[in-house]
Order: C-alpha cells, then sequence, then structure tokens
C-alpha cells in the first residue's frame, strides 16, 4: 500500500485566463501554473523556473497531488495538461492529470497518470487515504517515450469521460467516483520530476 500524501490548495488562484470558443465548448480557461507552487510542503516539492512548472513526492513509493480552486472546474469541461518526466525516471505510480478532484486533493476524483518510460498510462480514483485502479497500467503507442512532453486530454460528456493522450483517444470511463463540482490537480509519485 502506498503512503497518501497531500497538501492543500486553496490558496491556488488562476489571476490569468483566456477564454475563448473552441470545440463545441464555450470557453477555454488557460491556468497559471506559477501560481500553484508551494514555498514549503510536508509532502512533496514544486517549482516555477524558466516558464516550467515542477514537481515530485519527496520519495519513492509515495505520491504528492495538488488540485485546483473552486473556480477550476473539471466538470462538463475538457481538460488538457501538457506534462514530462523531466530525468525519464522509473516510476511505478505514474505522474499526470486529476480531473473531478474534491479541492482538498485524495479524498475523491480521478487521475490519468502516466509512466513515458514504458510507454503506459493507468487511471485512479481516490478516496481518503486510498487509492485504486479505474485502468490499469495500460501500454499506448500514444505515449512520446523518454523526456518527451506528452498531453493529457480527459472530456467530461453527459455518459462518460474520454481520455486521450497526444490527441488519440484511449479510453472511456463511466463518471462513478467523480466529485459532482470536481476540480483539475496535477500528480507526481515515486520522487520523480514531472515538469
Amino acid at each position: 500500500n502506498n503512503t497518501v500524501s497531500n497538501t492543500n490548495s486553496s490558496s491556488f488562484a488562476n489571476k490569468n485566463s483566456n477564454s475563448t470558443t473552441t470545440g463545441g465548448r464555450t470557453s477555454v480557461t488557460k491556468l497559471d501554473l506559477a501560481k500553484w507552487e508551494q514555498d514549503s510542503a510536508a509532502y512533496g516539492n514544486t517549482d516555477f523556473l524558466d516558464g516550467e512548472f515542477t514537481m515530485s513526492s519527496r520519495s519513492k513509493g509515495f505520491y504528492y497531488v495538488l488540485a485546483g480552486t473552486e473556480d477550476q472546474k473539471a466538470v462538463n469541461a475538457d481538460v488538457a495538461l501538457t506534462v514530462r518526466n523531466v530525468d525519464n525516471a522509473d516510476t511505478t505510480l505514474g505522474y499526470g492529470l486529476v480531473f473531478h478532484s474534491q479541492t482538498t486533493p485524495l479524498q475523491q476524483g480521478y487521475a490519468l497518470l502516466l509512466d513515458s518510460k514504458k510507454k503506459r498510462y493507468r487511471i485512479v480514483h481516490h478516496e481518503p487515504k486510498k487509492e485504486t485502479a479505474v485502468v490499469n497500467w495500460t501500454k499506448s503507442d500514444a505515449i512520446l517515450d523518454g523526456t518527451s512532453e506528452n498531453t493529457l486530454e480527459v472530456r467530461d460528456l453527459s455518459d462518460r469521460i474520454d481520455i486521450y493522450i497526444n490527441g488519440k483517444k484511449v479510453n472511456s470511463i463511466k463518471n462513478v467516483y467523480g466529485f459532482a463540482n470536481g476540480v483539475v490537480g496535477l500528480y507526481s509519485g515515486d520522487g520523480i520530476k514531472a515538469g
């Protein structure tokens, strides 16, 4: 069993957002991840340097999750994140995108996680002190390996959530465990530096 690590993200705010009309959705909001940097966290590290936000858990076997504020909803939205494994490090937990989460991380919600070194992904859901696989590790040619950037996307539809990696649909799940007014977030496990 992995030890659950989290931090309260209630101080996060997105003051720099752009709204446009694309792909059938009414607006697009870009989050300023510089505002997600934590001064000091007991469970993980964050940094914003040269325009890149990076985060990592403190050590192997642990994960670190940040969740957005109430104005950063993932419900009835398309959410995308471009992420990479900065050092091409090994991971059994993965790194990636949190969605349909409570603003207090790891209480209720999902995460779409990558292991680019092995070109695989998994989807998990969270409840207090528990992480459960919705989709076990699955190989995908859609994933770029090594330190390459990968774009993770979830599209919240009325009857399902479609999962995309680099523009290719890789899976679809029913929203059984998501928080009704869920927000987006970030996840990094095993002490790897995700950027």
